[in-house]
Order: structure tokens, then sequence, then C-alpha cells
């Protein structure tokens, strides 16, 4: 809660990573502020940050996309 809305402080860029801090002309990404980039990310399973797309945090990069390694049958443990 960020006075009386309720806000994702791990994505919302005008209150990220704390009620209040924003990022500019940057994007919130996993509670820091990061700097927007061009790429196109998905969205769902991975974020922008600087100059191209990255995993959301507890992900790993396999191939073209983002899994969870702990939980996918396909990648279990690992890629």
């Amino acid at each position: 809660m960020c006075g009386e809305r309720c806000v994702d402080i791990l994505e919302d860029p005008a209150h990220c990573g704390a009620c209040g801090n924003d990022c500019g002309d940057g994007v919130c990404a996993a509670g820091s502020c990061e700097a927007a980039c061009t790429a196109s990310c998905d969205g769902v399973l991975e974020v922008c940050a600087g100059d191209g797309c990255v995993c959301r945090p507890g992900l790993e990069r396999c191939g073209e996309t983002c899994v969870d390694t702990a939980h996918d049958p396909d990648h279990c443990g690992a890629c």
C-alpha cells in the first residue's frame, strides 16, 4: 500500500522498491529502477533491463525462453 492505493513495488515505476520512488523515464524491474530499453520483451517471463531482456527473478534462460527449473517438467533442475 502506498497511501490508500495498492501498488506492486516490484513493477510500478512510480513506486519502485518503495512508495514514492519514481523511475522517471525508466522502468521498474524487480523493485529497481532500470533504464528503459528498446528490446521487445514479453513482459510476463522476461523484463527489459538496460538494452535487452532478462528473465524475471526465479527464472532461468533456457534457449529462447525463461523457465522455472524447479517446477518445469521439461527443464527439471536445469536447462
